[in-house]
C-alpha cells in the first residue's frame, strides 16, 4: 500500500486545484493594489493580462504570477520535454516505416498482374489492358485485384507519411496521391466496365502528383518528377483520345506503369533522406 501511495501522481490530481487558488490570489492582489492607489484604473479584470512562457504539458503554468514561474517551470518543463521528445521519436519512426513501404509496394503491386498475364492462356499482354484479367477466372481475377489494392493502399500510406513529415509542406502532393490511391483501390474492388472501377477516372490526379512534389519540395529543379508528370500526361491524353493504338495498348500501359508507380519509390526515398533514415 505504501508503494502504491508513493507512485500515485498526486501532483496531477492537485494541479487544477493549485492553479485555481493561485489564479485567485494573483487577481485578488491586482485588485487590492488598484484600490489602494486611489481606485484609479480599478476594475474587476486585471489591468493587463500576464502571458507566461508556454511550458508544454502544464495547464497551470499559463495562470501563474511571474514570481512563481521559475519553480513551476523547473518542476514540469523537464517532464514535458521528455514527453515531446518521445512523441517526436514515435512520429519519426512511423514516417520512416511508411516511406520504406512506399518505396517498394506501389510498383510491386502492379507487377503482380503484369507477371500473371504472361501465364494466362488466350490473354495477350501486348494487346490487352491489365484490368481485363479481372474478367477471367476467379483465381486470376483475385491476383489482379490484390495487386491493385496493394498499390493503392501503399500510395495512401505515402500520402499520410508526407503529412506526418512536413504537415502542410506537401499538402497538394499528399492530396493528389491520396485520391489516386483511392482510385487504385477501387480498381481492385470493382471490375472493369463498372463506373466505380477507377471512381469515374479520378485517378487522373496522378498527372499532378509528381509535378506538385517537384514544386513543394523546393530544392531546385526535380527533373525526374517533372519528366514522369509529362510522360503520364502524354499517355493519358493518348488513352482518352484514342491515339493509343489498340494493337499495342497493353504494351504501352505496362511501359508507363513502371515510371508512374516507380516514381512513388523515388519520392519516398527523397523524403526519407530528409527524415534521416536513408539507410535500410
Amino acid at each position: 500500500m505504501k508503494r502504491i501511495f508513493n507512485d500515485f501522481p498526486l501532483d496531477l490530481c492537485f494541479e487544477p486545484l493549485i492553479g485555481c487558488n493561485l489564479l485567485f490570489l494573483h487577481k485578488f492582489g491586482s485588485w487590492v493594489r488598484a484600490f489602494a492607489s486611489g481606485g484609479e484604473g480599478f476594475r474587476l479584470a486585471p489591468p493587463q493580462a500576464w502571458v507566461a512562457p508556454a511550458v508544454p504539458g502544464s495547464q497551470v503554468a499559463a495562470w501563474l504570477p511571474p514570481w512563481l514561474m521559475p519553480a513551476w517551470s523547473a518542476r514540469f518543463a523537464g517532464r514535458a520535454q521528455r514527453r515531446t521528445s518521445d512523441m517526436n521519436r514515435g512520429v519519426r519512426y512511423v514516417t520512416k516505416m511508411f516511406l520504406r513501404a512506399a518505396m517498394v509496394l506501389p510498383l510491386f503491386g502492379m507487377l503482380i498482374p503484369m507477371v500473371v498475364g504472361f501465364f494466362v492462356p488466350g490473354y495477350s499482354s501486348i494487346h490487352q489492358h491489365m484490368s481485363e484479367l479481372e474478367l477471367l477466372s476467379p483465381t486470376i481475377a483475385m491476383a489482379c485485384r490484390v495487386g491493385a489494392i496493394i498499390a493503392g493502399g501503399s500510395i495512401l500510406v505515402f500520402a499520410f507519411a508526407l503529412l506526418l513529415h512536413g504537415s502542410s509542406r506537401f499538402a497538394f502532393t499528399a492530396l493528389t496521391a491520396a485520391i489516386f490511391g483511392v482510385s487504385m483501390i477501387s480498381n481492385g474492388v470493382f471490375t472493369m466496365g463498372s463506373p466505380l472501377h477507377g471512381l469515374y477516372a479520378i485517378g487522373l490526379t496522378v498527372i499532378l502528383c509528381p509535378a506538385f512534389f517537384a514544386a513543394e519540395r523546393g530544392e531546385g529543379r526535380d527533373t525526374i518528377s517533372l519528366a514522369v508528370a509529362f510522360l503520364v500526361l502524354v499517355y493519358m491524353w493518348a488513352l482518352m483520345t484514342g491515339m493509343d493504338p489498340a494493337v499495342t495498348r497493353g504494351l504501352t500501359q505496362r511501359l508507363i506503369t513502371i515510371p508512374m508507380f516507380g516514381w512513388f519509390g523515388y519520392a519516398s526515398w527523397l523524403v526519407l533522406r530528409e527524415v534521416g533514415g536513408g539507410r535500410f
